[in-house]
């Protein structure tokens, strides 16, 4: 059996998609090896700098932060059976340069989309709740 190495996941909370999306890997991550955490929670010191609002990020045990698609194919890559086959494969065809462009303008076309998408899915009763909106501040009038 393969040794899979504990990594972060930060991910949008506020997000109906992201968080059905934990909650899938979580079902599926027996041996507990990733930890995901709301990105309204996250403590990383590095923070500041980092596209929080954009994409989900991993950090791995040597500390080595993935973005955009490899993040995600990081992420699948530490679950058991075909699952992690299918990131392993994604991480592999992400070290040529041009697969990994067309990769990350995928995940990042699916990101900007997101809130739309959850919307059709909770229409759709697929997915039990959409992305929460911020409520735009009263202008007094």
């Amino acid at each position: 059996m393969r040794s899979h190495t504990p990594i972060e996941v930060v991910f949008d909370g506020d997000c109906g998609i992201c968080v059905a999306c934990v909650r899938w890997l979580q079902r599926r991550d027996r041996d507990e090896n990733i930890v995901c955490v709301p990105s309204s929670s996250c403590r990383w010191t590095e923070i500041e700098s980092l596209p929080f609002s954009e994409t989900v990020l991993t950090r791995d045990t040597h500390g080595e932060i993935s973005l955009y698609s490899s993040a995600v194919a990081v992420t699948l890559a530490n679950v058991p059976g075909y699952v992690g086959a299918c990131g392993r494969t994604v991480l592999a065809l992400n070290t040529i340069a041009p697969l990994r462009v067309v990769n990350d303008f995928c995940y990042r076309l699916f990101a900007k989309n997101r809130m739309r998408i959850s919307a059709v899915l909770v229409r759709l009763h697929l997915l039990e709740s959409g992305c929460l909106v911020p409520e735009l501040p009263s202008t007094g009038a």
